[in-house]
């Protein structure tokens, strides 16, 4: 385990990376990086509630895995950030248009596009409009205090829907 904090990471070589493989990333690992606290491991493809929280006390708030498809490269590197302080700093610097993961949700821009839902197709671009709408909902939901408060909440009702899933 690394205590590496997201702070002190000046390249990406110092950033702790999970197992990765071309083409498969990080998935021939998905049952042995973390386990429950009685030894029960977890597939982070499967029990991704339970996962990601422990990935990150394993390898700190920053760290890469490979998530072929969705990530870059070969590899298909991500780089994951759960401190919302530092993740703060990078929608900073992300520039006028930044990319973002929403953008890959082609079904649901179809969705709004086949029924002309043209406000909400635009959440799913960048561009001037995908701007104006980002900018107006995101000093109610980035800043770090406020994210921090409802974080927990989401994660919550998250674990809440997830065990009632099976029985639907």
């Amino acid at each position: 385990p690394s205590s590496l904090d997201a702070r002190a990471a000046t390249t990406s070589a110092e950033i702790p990376t999970l197992p990765m493989m071309p083409v498969l990333g990080t998935i021939p690992w998905a049952k042995s990086l973390v386990s429950r606290a009685d030894g029960t491991p977890l597939d982070i493809l499967k029990d991704d509630y339970e996962t990601w929280p422990l990935l990150s006390q394993k390898y700190g708030p920053l760290y890469r895995l490979g998530l072929f498809g969705i990530g870059r490269g070969l590899y298909g590197e991500v780089f994951v950030n759960t401190c919302p302080r530092e993740h703060l700093k990078v929608v900073r610097a992300e520039g006028r248009f930044p990319f973002g993961g929403v953008q890959m949700l082609w079904p649901a821009k179809a969705h709004f596009k086949d029924r002309g839902m043209r406000g909400g197709e635009q959440l799913f671009h960048q561009g001037e409009d995908w701007r104006r709408l980002r900018l107006a909902m995101q000093r109610d939901l980035l800043p770090p205090d406020v994210a921090l408060g409802y974080l927990p909440g989401i994660a919550e009702a998250a674990r809440h829907a997830s065990a009632g899933a099976a029985r639907h």
